[in-house]
């Protein structure tokens, strides 16, 4: 006998023996656990077919309808108290993922900025934003430094359930270098508003590991190609300023370790294609391996002139026909 057999199979043993009052009491209750949907440590939210099928909802309550002596009158009430609980359910869940996201953007919005003030105002309470910031004698609120930070709101959300947030800022340095760090916030609704309640880092300035590699660079590559004129000129003017960079700049391999800050990788596999400018390197860790790809740009002066560049970029696989190398 299926799930839907048994719950059907029940309801008629139960409705069988009850009045009019009796079901449409009965018929409520079924459709109160609607709302109860998103309360995991609700004890009354038993397992019911109820909560995957609107049609489901429909036959249960259509046949708790079925008896001679129930009026029309009190079939409507069932099934409208039905739709507007139903619709209150989803009218919530869709306005708390609104609220999430309003919430997880407010909050990297800050930290880019460094906007101490607000963070304060979004930590649960002070003990949590001083591990964040900190509070002048003068009670103005700071934090951060100019470099490394994650500047121009450069940063990824991913919401990771109701109660967790993660952000993967990039932060640069005026080498120009850069890196990403992983903040996940604990949130919790707090007297109607979103309050952060927990708050963590991992930053990935050396990433020493496959699996640190695939958790750094899940949404892809930072964008080199806005670097690509300051590391021409590094590689141009070695000699007086950038301290061997024309080497590591110039070669593809010690490019993408310097750009994607990799640390005790071996180079297992390289192509190179010349003639479009484009090189494949296969770095490996003892976890596992890794394919970067890297081409030397077409670079525009501030007069509209065209040079190729000698030095490497690593980018993205998925931009790769988007880049002009002609």
């Amino acid at each position: 006998m299926s799930k839907r057999d048994c719950e059907l199979a029940c309801d008629y043993g139960v409705i069988k023996e009850l009045d009019e009052g009796d079901r449409l009491t009965y018929g409520k209750t079924l459709v109160d656990l609607i709302s109860q949907r998103g309360q995991k440590n609700n004890v009354l939210c038993i397992a019911t077919t109820m909560y995957g099928s609107a049609k489901g909802i429909k036959e249960r309550i259509t046949m708790i309808a079925k008896n001679k002596k129930m009026k029309a009158t009190t079939l409507f009430t069932v099934l409208l108290i039905m739709i507007l609980s139903a619709g209150c359910t989803f009218t919530t869940a869709e306005t708390n993922d609104t609220n999430i996201n309003d919430f997880a953007t407010k909050w990297a919005d800050a930290f880019s900025q460094r906007d101490a003030r607000t963070i304060f105002e979004l930590c649960e309470n002070e003990e949590l934003y001083l591990t964040i910031g900190s509070v002048a004698e003068n009670g103005q609120y700071w934090m951060g430094s100019s470099s490394p930070w994650p500047w121009n709101k450069d940063y990824i959300i991913d919401k990771v359930d109701s109660s967790t947030i993660e952000i993967y800022y990039y932060f640069r340095t005026s080498s120009p270098t850069i890196y990403v760090a992983k903040e996940t916030v604990a949130i919790n609704k707090i007297e109607g508003e979103y309050k952060a309640t927990g708050d963590s880092w991992k930053h990935f300035d050396t990433i020493e590991s496959k699996a640190d590699f695939d958790e750094a660079y899940k949404y892809g590559f930072p964008d080199f190609t806005e670097f690509a004129a300051a590391y021409q000129f590094q590689a141009d003017d070695d000699a007086n300023y950038s301290w061997g960079r024309k080497e590591i700049l110039e070669n593809p391999e010690t490019a993408a370790i310097d750009q994607l800050n990799l640390a005790g990788a071996k180079v297992t596999g390289i192509h190179e294609e010349p003639y479009i400018n484009k090189a494949v390197i296969k770095f490996s860790w003892n976890d596992g391996e890794a394919v970067v790809n890297l081409i030397q740009p077409m670079l525009t002066d501030e007069n509209g002139d065209k040079r190729q560049a000698t030095i490497w970029i690593v980018i993205n696989e998925s931009d790769l026909n988007d880049i002009d190398n002609s």
